[in-house]
């Protein structure tokens, strides 16, 4: 039996079929709890759509100040977004045959590098190859997060998990944006480039030293024809991607555009956007509560 109490070192192996035959992943933690460890997870989530959300309050700014149009400037939004298609294309299978630990590490090292690096940008190129570097590593985070709580929760506290990081994406948009907004008019568009990126080490730091250890036992496979075979061949899959598809496009197109309307056709400062941002993103924090008690 395995302990789940506060503080609690756990071991835990999970059996996961492959094309190649059954392989066995065991999670070994060191003294800490679940808890803490769901919280990390929420955070790491929390900051993955930030950083694609950011953009928003900041695209006017950064118009004027890389001498470009905001349609132009929009294509940043669409350059993470593409990026992080092509590397979550490789994310699942990579972290089933690797662990979720050394993706999910990775992806957060890479992100935290390309969001402070923004700041740091001296033109639309240099901003573009950091926006970039960003979705690669974003990419990776989520399905790891969302893993790895079904790797260490048991079954009956997996939805209640699940709804805390769903709740994060929400959180993300309520308070995340407006805060980007926030230090906008504060210190400019640098400013929450250099914030996010640092937090996000911080938590890359917390989870080096938290986050279970995962040790494949055997039959490691790089096939991932096969992987994208098994999974294909479920049709239930295909109506979850499409409508998860459907709801990206929304949340992403609404809160990565939503600041910068309001400030073309209304006027508005930066500062003033923080509370529609707030506002809009409180259904996806009550969203996220309610379907994790309803799935837990």
């Amino acid at each position: 039996p395995t302990p789940w109490g506060n503080g609690a070192k756990f071991q835990r192996s999970v059996a996961i079929n492959c094309p190649t035959g059954l392989q066995e992943q065991t999670i070994v933690t060191r003294q800490t709890s679940p808890t803490f460890l769901l919280v990390l997870l929420s955070a790491s989530t929390f900051l993955t759509l930030l950083s694609v959300l950011m953009l928003g309050p900041l695209l006017v700014d950064l118009a004027s100040q890389l001498r470009t149009s905001v349609a132009s400037a929009r294509q940043l939004a669409g350059a993470i977004a593409i990026a992080w298609a092509v590397t979550a294309l490789l994310a699942g299978p990579l972290s089933d045959i690797y662990g979720r630990r050394r993706l999910l590490l990775t992806g957060l090292m890479l992100m935290g590098l390309g969001v402070l690096a923004s700041g740091f940008a001296w033109n639309y190129s240099s901003l573009l190859a950091c926006r970039l570097l960003t979705g690669v590593g974003a990419a990776m985070i989520p399905p790891n997060c969302f893993a790895a709580v079904a790797d260490i929760f048991p079954l009956e506290r997996r939805g209640s998990a699940i709804g805390w990081l769903v709740s994060a994406t929400g959180i993300s948009a309520a308070l995340g944006v407006a805060m980007v907004a926030f230090l906008l008019s504060a210190g400019g568009w640098r400013i929450p480039f250099y914030a996010i990126g640092a937090i996000s080490l911080v938590v890359w730091a917390l989870l080096w030293v938290w986050f279970p250890q995962s040790r494949r036992q055997q039959g490691r496979s790089l096939s991932f024809i096969s992987h994208f075979r098994e999974v294909g061949s479920n049709a239930t899959i295909w109506y979850l991607l499409g409508a998860n598809g459907l709801l990206q496009m929304a949340f992403i197109g609404v809160f990565s555009y939503l600041a910068a309307n309001l400030i073309q056709t209304y006027g508005l400062t930066a500062g003033e956007t923080i509370l529609p941002l707030a506002l809009a993103g409180l259904g996806g924090i009550l969203g996220g509560f309610i379907g994790g008690r309803i799935a837990g």
